[in-house]
């Protein structure tokens, strides 16, 4: 006769395993089931790594994080945090940022003290939710904040991971932070992720690279293995040293440009190769955001390196969304994956000449407006040899009802011919009002 499974039963350490799977609010209620319960959630080794959201939606859930913060931060080495203020939305289209309660600021700054005793070697800050204000001007709350963060990076020298993206915080600031950063973490910094770090307004014209503080702080890194960044964070002279001090460690580069980019200086095709000698597997990912109009993209011109390009555009008018594609032609010889987003109403017409002079390209990523003949035009090049893409993805805006069927066609008649080549193939309508 087979007993009765009892949870009095199960070992400490197969609780404690079983925990480490679940997420904050489920560990949370565990813990009030029992004492056993209770001892084994808050044991070390199950909160290594720790992903927070403060939103200032729901004070007691805030609180909760904040408690949770306190009570395990020192065991935690990788930690993830997520600042979002509450957003208002007059129109389905308009998103405005509201400031930061006083509360939701004091929150933050009370999880980044309890973190100070932790060793970490991951820290992630993204969604600090933009304050384009002078030094001088920023809010009491927004200083607080900025000085609970140099504190607790003050803290750390162990880092291996650093990404505050999407902060928008301002050039003073950040270079304090970036100081400390440099400082404490240049023999152990591997992975440096700061796109949107600075608040363009407050770099001014001639872009970021052009300060000798941050000139001289990126001087430091060692180790690092992948880098992402604004392009007016970058010039040939940083570029080169990075380049130099990492060498063969560094693989991956990610430049963000877009279309309010405060400066227009260019990186040579000669340091690009001296930077191809120094890192033999570098690759380069290149990330363009189009709202107003197309700039000229050609003065990063890459020459030689395994190219990923990424696209995407707010509106932007059929001649832009040509005058883009005959830009792109520069890169033709080094691109192997290229994904774009069209958001606009725009047929790019250039779309398939463009990719047939692409002879290493790998994944072709698409999301905007097609007719049934350029598909059938991109099918028919990978079908000739002309293409020789591994994946193929294309979701296709469209009002009409109909297209449907025509999509239904195509994936009939081209699916087997991408399988028979070992390459994906997927073509979906992607609604749109």
């Amino acid at each position: 006769m087979i007993g009765t499974a009892s949870w009095d039963k199960v070992s400490h350490l197969v609780i404690t395993e079983v925990f480490r799977y679940l997420g904050n609010n489920d560990r949370f209620n565990a813990s009030l089931v029992c004492k056993d319960w209770s001892d084994a959630v808050y044991t070390p080794q199950i909160w290594r790594r720790m992903k927070l959201k403060i939103t200032g939606e729901d004070e007691v859930k805030d609180e909760k994080k904040v408690k949770l913060a306190e009570k395990v931060g020192e065991w935690v080495r990788d930690v993830e945090i997520s600042f979002r203020t509450h957003t208002k939305r007059p129109t389905d289209d308009d998103t405005t940022l509201v400031a930061p309660t006083e509360r939701t600021v004091d929150d933050t700054s009370r999880i980044l003290y309890s973190l100070h005793k932790a060793k970490l070697t991951k820290f992630e800050l993204s969604d600090l939710a933009a304050y384009r204000w002078d030094e001088s001007d920023l809010p009491l709350s927004s200083r607080k904040l900025y000085e609970s963060l140099n504190k607790f990076i003050e803290t750390q020298s162990s880092l291996e991971w650093f990404n505050m993206t999407d902060c928008s915080i301002s050039m003073a600031t950040g270079l304090k932070i970036l100081e400390n950063v440099s400082l404490l973490n240049s023999n152990t910094l591997q992975e440096f992720f700061i796109r949107d770090f600075f608040d363009t307004d407050s770099v001014g014209d001639n872009g970021l690279h052009s300060e000798p503080a941050f000139r001289s702080l990126m001087t430091r890194f060692t180790q690092l293995t992948s880098v992402e960044m604004c392009y007016h964070c970058l010039d040939e002279e940083i570029l080169l040293g990075l380049a130099r001090n990492c060498a063969e460690n560094f693989q991956i580069l990610r430049v963000q440009c877009k279309d309010n980019e405060p400066c227009l200086h260019t990186i040579s095709s000669p340091t690009w190769r001296e930077v191809r000698r120094f890192c033999p597997n570098l690759w380069v990912d290149m990330e363009f955001e189009f709202f107003n109009y197309i700039p000229d993209i050609t003065r990063l011109l890459p020459l030689g390196m395994p190219l990923n390009i990424v696209v995407y555009d707010s509106d932007i008018e059929d001649d832009d969304c040509n005058d883009l594609f005959y830009q792109l032609y520069y890169f033709t010889d080094i691109l192997v994956n290229l994904t774009i987003w069209i958001k606009s109403e725009s047929i790019p017409e250039e779309l398939v000449n463009f990719l047939k002079a692409c002879r290493n390209l790998k994944s072709l990523e698409y999301e905007g407006k097609l007719l049934e003949q350029h598909v059938v035009a991109i099918c028919e090049a990978q079908k000739e040899g002309k293409l020789k893409l591994n994946n193929c993805d294309l979701k296709v805006n469209s009002r009409e009802d109909d297209i449907e069927d025509s999509m239904a066609r195509i994936g009939t008649e081209y699916g087997p011919i991408f399988a028979a080549q070992n390459a994906q193939f997927n073509i979906v309508r992607n609604t749109i009002k």
